[in-house]
């Protein structure tokens, strides 16, 4: 595998060549489920925290998508600002709310939640 072929997407190898790796394709359809998969447990998680991590996961597996589609200058942007910068001002203010309101941070945690 030559180093320039390290940032071709799966669609860019598709149009050109009319096949893909099986193994290329495999962690295609990992990641879009992966995708999907953390999205839905995003919209129906009731913990805030656990809101708040998995929305880092996200980004970070949106930064591998845009790496197969073959745009890493799109990637290092996501993981840097989506799931890093974003993901720290999160964490930071969950902690904040915590220290100010103890115990009613996340009400879903008294009810007992998921």
């Amino acid at each position: 595998m030559a180093p320039s072929s390290l940032f071709t997407g799966s669609a860019f190898m598709a149009l050109g060549t009319g096949s893909l790796e099986p193994i290329s394709m495999a962690f295609d359809v990992v990641v879009i489920v992966l995708l999907v998969g953390l999205a839905a447990r995003i919209l129906h998680t009731r913990q805030l925290f656990e809101a708040i991590v998995l929305f880092i996961a996200y980004g970070l597996t949106l930064s591998l998508a845009w790496i197969r589609l073959g745009a890493p200058d799109l990637a290092l942007a996501e993981a840097a600002l989506g799931a890093g910068v974003t993901g720290a001002l999160l964490l930071n203010t969950f902690q904040r709310l915590a220290e100010r309101t103890p115990g009613e941070v996340d009400p879903a945690a008294r009810e007992g939640g998921e």
